[in-house]
């Protein structure tokens, strides 16, 4: 279910939280673009626990535009405030290629569930 906040006409700031495969999920609007990013936490068992994102880690992991977040943190908390059990994974929609209109809220929320997926069910190339 999509929070009353978020409207098919506007893109209000705010964030939802979900679980999807057992994994804790999240979908947010960038503050300065008003573009949907997608987050994901693994778990410390996750082969992409606390992995790097530039050094290949993720290659096997299909999704929009490829990981382009893999902190202890979402990008608006503070890194020194993050609690030391989490590892988020995430992608944004603000690419050279994207085009707001092509992202509805039931599409970033099937791409972030599509992301958990992944995360659940692929390796680690490089692990």
């Amino acid at each position: 279910m999509i929070p009353s906040f978020w409207t098919k006409d506007t893109r209000k700031y705010g964030s939802i939280f979900f679980f999807h495969e057992g994994l804790l999920c999240c979908v947010s609007v960038t503050p300065n673009y008003g573009h949907f990013c997608g987050y994901v936490r693994v778990l410390e068992s996750s082969p992409f626990y606390k992995k790097d994102l530039y050094n290949g880690d993720y290659d096997s992991i299909d999704v929009h535009g490829g990981v382009t977040w893999s902190e202890p943190h979402l990008p608006w908390e503070k890194a020194e405030k993050a609690d030391p059990g989490n590892w988020w994974v995430g992608f944004d929609t603000i690419h050279g290629f994207d085009d707001i209109a092509n992202w509805d809220h039931e599409s970033i929320i099937a791409e972030t569930k599509r992301l958990a997926h992944e995360l659940l069910t692929k390796e680690c190339k490089t692990c």
